[in-house]
């Protein structure tokens, strides 16, 4: 299994964390960081936007827009699993405007799959560090089963196309 971190364009989730209301710049926004080349925020609604600054303003309307996007290769064909509606965005991370304080984002995906996202300000730069939590739907075998699993003194037995498994003590 091979997982991936893509940035893209849009983000369609429902807005599941807490948003500031203090700050009007950052109104709608879970955390956000200012630099002085660059405003760093990530939404309530998980959307994740950076705005450029110019001699330390916010230049134009001009922003990129990052998502997180989870591909795993299944058979020699990549899937991209898709982010939860309900409890796909949870964080035990503060809302608001602090850098020194690494933000954590836990997000959910189809196919049981749950990675914690930590973003840490660092020099200048923000580095994201995924992790995988949970990964319930990964075919352990690797091969194809042709036959249905049997139970034999409490030991999972298993036979694909060129092997014969046993899981259990």
């Amino acid at each position: 299994m091979i997982l991936t971190a893509l940035t893209a364009s849009m983000f369609a989730a429902e807005p599941q964390l807490p948003q500031m209301s203090d700050k009007t710049a950052w109104l709608g926004y879970f955390v956000g960081w200012e630099e002085k080349d660059f405003d760093f925020g990530i939404g309530a609604d998980g959307e994740v936007l950076m705005h450029p600054k110019d001699k330390g303003k916010r230049g134009s309307h001009k922003e990129f827009s990052i998502r997180y996007i989870l591909q795993e290769e299944i058979k020699g064909k990549w899937v991209t699993r898709q982010l939860l509606e309900e409890k796909g965005l949870e964080s035990t991370s503060e809302k608001g405007l602090d850098p020194n304080k690494p933000v954590t984002i836990n997000t959910s995906f189809t196919g049981d799959t749950k990675i914690e996202w930590v973003h840490v300000l660092s020099r200048g730069a923000i580095v994201l560090k995924p992790k995988v939590l949970e990964k319930t739907t990964e075919n352990p075998v690797g091969e194809n089963v042709v036959a249905s699993p049997i139970v034999v003194d409490g030991r999972l037995i298993i036979r694909s196309d060129e092997s014969l498994f046993c899981f259990g003590k």
